[in-house]
């Protein structure tokens, strides 16, 4: 079974997730995942965005998670004129 950003259709995403929902295993899975808005985000063939401009997209959050580490690697929680003051914003 391939998996679901690999499908070449959204009638192939739902045969996939209606066979998952028949294991209680992957019955809850499949149910999440079957929502519009999550299978939107899956599947490029699901989703009403461009497809050049879904697969322009990151598949993998590594860049917003190096940006947070990045923001507080000054500290956190820092009382606000602190933090504006350590950041020279022009």
């Amino acid at each position: 079974m391939r998996s679901l950003p690999l499908l070449q259709s959204k009638d192939d995403c739902i045969k996939v997730l209606e066979t998952l929902k028949k294991d209680p295993l992957t019955k809850a899975w499949a149910k999440h995942k079957e929502r519009a808005w999550i299978l939107c985000g899956l599947n490029k063939y699901c989703s009403n965005m461009d497809q050049f401009i879904f697969e322009s997209i990151p598949k993998q959050s590594n860049v917003v998670e190096s940006m947070h580490r990045r923001a507080n690697q000054n500290g956190i929680q820092q009382p606000l004129l602190s933090a504006i003051l350590r950041y020279d914003i022009d």
